[in-house]
């Protein structure tokens, strides 16, 4: 069996921005942990990007997201039980019930934002304006060739 070490040439563009991308994701929940936010996870930004804009009720927030009631039920319980989402009675159907952000899930939001600004701003001084300028232009031009832009923009992005 041939056993010899890969090298970087070796390993292809979405392995590289896989694994990348996910250092990059564990650099900014490092900071929003220091910010106090230690057991948010970066799938908790799965579930919450559906509540930025407003209470949705609990079917609303699986359908964004793609999964069952049961799960996204699960996933917001556990938001809840970190203070993040508060859960309640849907005011226009007693059977259903909405999540929403607490004001620790609001503060938790704009802690991620500052986070990612960070990290973005720390490639800019390594990289330069240019290098991640060009990387982000084709990043959103593959967003725009898989037909994923809109999913984006109205926070519909899935795990």
């Amino acid at each position: 069996m041939d056993r010899r070490r890969i090298t970087l040439d070796d390993l292809d563009v979405p392995t590289l921005l896989q694994v990348v991308a996910t250092l990059l994701a564990h650099e900014a929940t490092a900071m929003l942990a220091a910010d106090g936010f230690d057991r948010l996870r970066p799938s908790h930004g799965f579930v919450v990007q559906h509540l930025v804009d407003g209470p949705r009720r609990i079917g609303e927030v699986a359908e964004r997201m793609g999964v069952t009631q049961q799960a996204a039920s699960k996933s917001l319980r556990e938001l809840e039980a970190l203070g993040v989402v508060a859960l309640a009675v849907d005011p226009a159907d007693s059977r259903a019930r909405r999540a929403s952000l607490t004001p620790r899930g609001r503060q938790a939001v704009i802690g991620a934002r500052r986070a990612r600004s960070s990290v973005e701003a720390d490639l800019r001084r390594h990289h330069g304006d240019g290098a991640v300028d060009a990387l982000r232009a084709l990043l959103v031009a593959e967003l725009d060739r898989h037909g994923a832009v809109e999913d984006v923009l109205d926070r519909r992005v899935r795990a």
